[in-house]
């Protein structure tokens, strides 16, 4: 919380987004990759996984601070779209294992099945890249 209300951990939408650019005047809630791209930058994915959903260790973080998963088809590729439904949704990996609590799997629990299906499209459609290339 420090990290967000002194700007170090953008994850806000308001902090990430270019306020400059034209803006849609609707998003169409369907399983399109250009709805997931939308739900993954407004609902903050950028601000831990970095620009290019690569991970790596979060800006403003503690030295001690568990560095974020690569979320490209790179880091998310040996799971099945299934399991990374059941990762956002439960906090659990498929061997059981939990995600750090500092991912919001609380929230990602709450999508539509819309929701989920276009970030799952989407993230399995941005260009895979290397761990920590942010």
């Amino acid at each position: 919380r420090a990290l967000v209300g002194t700007g170090m951990l953008p994850i806000m939408a308001a902090d990430i987004i270019d306020h400059k650019r034209a803006h849609p005047r609707s998003m169409q809630a369907d399983t399109s990759m250009a709805y997931g791209a939308y739900i993954a930058h407004i609902g903050g994915c950028t601000g831990c996984h970095g620009p290019g959903l690569s991970g790596g260790k979060v800006p403003g973080t503690p030295p001690d601070f568990k560095p974020a998963a690569n979320i490209t088809p790179t880091g998310i590729g040996h799971y099945t779209d299934e399991q990374l439904e059941v990762i956002l949704r439960t906090g659990k990996r498929p061997d059981g294992t939990a995600v750090d609590d500092f991912m919001p799997w609380r929230a990602t629990t709450l999508m539509t099945p819309v929701e989920m299906r276009a970030t799952i499209k989407y993230l399995r459609s941005v260009k895979p890249k290397v761990y920590g290339s942010r």
